[in-house]
């Protein structure tokens, strides 16, 4: 299904999924090496909002959004093509 561009509103909204099973490991073993500080990166573990505690959680966003009725275009966005319209018109330049 080919969507058009979500409305205005909804063109500045993306995931930014940067986070990932190990979060907690990597972060304990950077600050132990001392490639990290813990001022610099403060330990964030257990702060991820409920319902998306890890990856694989990442539909119930969809599902949320579904449920607030937002329309197609606009969770599209959001959920992806945001990003890669920006990556297009980054380095298409």
């Amino acid at each position: 299904m080919k969507l058009s561009h979500p409305p205005e509103q909804y063109r500045q909204v993306g995931l930014g999924l940067d986070f990932c099973d190990t979060s907690p490991q990597t972060h304990a073993e950077m600050i132990a090496s001392g490639e990290w500080s813990i001022e610099d990166y403060p330990d964030d573990s257990g702060t991820y909002p409920i319902g998306l505690e890890t990856p694989a959680q990442i539909p119930n966003v969809e599902k949320e959004l579904v449920k607030r009725g937002y329309p197609p275009e606009a969770m599209a966005g959001i959920l992806g093509h945001n990003w890669i319209d920006l990556f297009k018109r980054v380095w298409a330049s």
